[in-house]
């Protein structure tokens, strides 16, 4: 996520980013969260969570992909369930054109990444 128009803070997640423990994280680069050694079935992390398969993505991903193309149709799935900026791209990418949202400081998140 090299982005020099998008100042190095917002690129960081931090306890106020949804889904890291509220105390003693530092901010963290998206990239080093895996090194923390935090595991959702060891409660480590906030509710509500979601844990996601590659594999199920990824085939969710070449099925939407397939479908639009299919029928011709259009889409702009609704971003605020994940707020996950690699979803999101990988949404526009299978042939979304957009991406909703609820409340303007959900769009600006998305928009900044």
């Amino acid at each position: 996520m090299d982005r020099p128009d998008i100042p190095a803070e917002h690129l960081l997640l931090s306890p106020l980013s949804k889904g890291l423990p509220l105390a003693p994280v530092q901010a963290l680069d998206p990239a080093a969260v895996r090194a923390e050694g935090w595991h959702a079935l060891d409660d480590d992390l906030p509710y509500p969570l979601a844990l996601l398969k590659e594999s199920a993505i990824a085939h969710n991903s070449r099925w939407m992909a397939a479908f639009l193309r299919r029928f011709d149709a259009c889409l702009a799935p609704h971003g605020k369930t994940t707020m996950s900026p690699a979803l999101h791209r990988r949404q526009l990418a299978d042939g979304a054109w957009g991406i909703t949202a609820a409340t303007a400081q959900q769009a600006a998140v998305m928009v900044a990444f």
